[in-house]
């Protein structure tokens, strides 16, 4: 057991593997409030992990990051960040983003689409 980034409060992880690189994406521990969605990288669960780095915009486009869906087709595979919007105090009222992953190397960036495509069969997905 290792301590992740020592003195930066993390939660919410999405951990996933992408062509041998593990990546964990996490929020930073601010409650029901969007804050800065930041990945980092390791070639081994056991690490070394990178240190943080920055995903999408400032406030994460208003959401915590949940989980990172790999959608497996036969020319690609697409990975979808899957991220709760809260509505705080009516978490009943609460909604789901959910946004295609890019890499370049090992590097992860995530833009904002109000709406896209994800061809199930093929994998691939278009804004």
């Amino acid at each position: 057991m290792t301590t992740l980034w020592a003195g930066s409060y993390r939660e919410a992880p999405a951990l996933f593997k992408q062509n041998g690189t593990y990546y964990l994406i996490t929020s930073g521990a601010t409650g029901w409030d969007p804050n800065q969605a930041k990945y980092a990288t390791a070639s081994s669960m056991n690490g070394p992990w990178s240190s943080l780095q920055n995903l999408g915009k400032h406030i994460a486009y208003d959401s915590q990051s949940t989980y990172v869906l790999p959608v497996k087709g036969t020319q690609t595979t697409t990975y979808v960040f899957a991220a709760d919007r809260w509505q705080d105090p009516d978490l009943v009222s609460s909604k789901y983003l959910w946004l295609p992953l890019k890499f370049s190397g090992t590097s992860l960036s995530l833009d904002y689409y109000n709406e896209w495509n994800l061809n199930l069969t093929t994998g691939a997905w278009s804004p």
